[in-house]
């Protein structure tokens, strides 16, 4: 079988036809290309907020633990002043001890439910002190009556 012989304007058609095929094709192509390039960049942008936020958080973390080791050295510094002043209040319970009650410190009667009062009084004889215990405010109401000591 032989070919008919093509036609110029067949052949112009054809063309035709392959270079809108071909510019179909190349349109695709870019497309995909600019896609592909788009989510890079999305990618590169969205690992760039990642980084800078796990630099953020580390920064923090650091933060932090200066914060607690801050914490622990004034937690220390205070628990080694509150160990000073008890073996202070020690070693002087222990003297005080020593030396017998013979002498009164600065809270003689601190713990007592009373104060007393020394008010001067006139009688027969002249002006007279007179001594009078009045109950401390707030312990009055809780000081134990006589019949109290003996149930127990």
């Amino acid at each position: 079988m032989l070919k008919e012989p093509v036609t110029a304007a067949e052949l112009a058609a054809k063309r035709a036809q392959q270079e809108q095929v071909r510019a179909h094709l190349q349109a695709q192509v870019e497309a995909r290309q600019a896609k592909q390039q788009s989510k890079k960049q999305q990618d590169t942008h969205f690992a760039a907020v990642q980084q800078a936020q796990a630099e953020s958080w580390q920064a923090e973390e650091v933060q932090q633990r200066g914060r607690v080791e801050q914490q622990k050295a004034s937690y220390r510094q205070e628990l080694a002043k509150q160990v000073a002043d008890l073996e202070a209040r020690r070693l002087e319970d222990r003297a005080f001890r020593q030396r017998g009650i013979t002498s009164t410190t600065r809270s003689a009667g601190d713990d007592l439910p009373y104060n007393v009062v020394e008010t001067p009084v006139l009688s027969p004889l002249g002006v007279r002190i007179q001594s009078v215990a009045v109950p401390k405010e707030g312990l009055a109401a809780n000081r134990r009556k006589r019949s109290q000591y003996f149930i127990q």
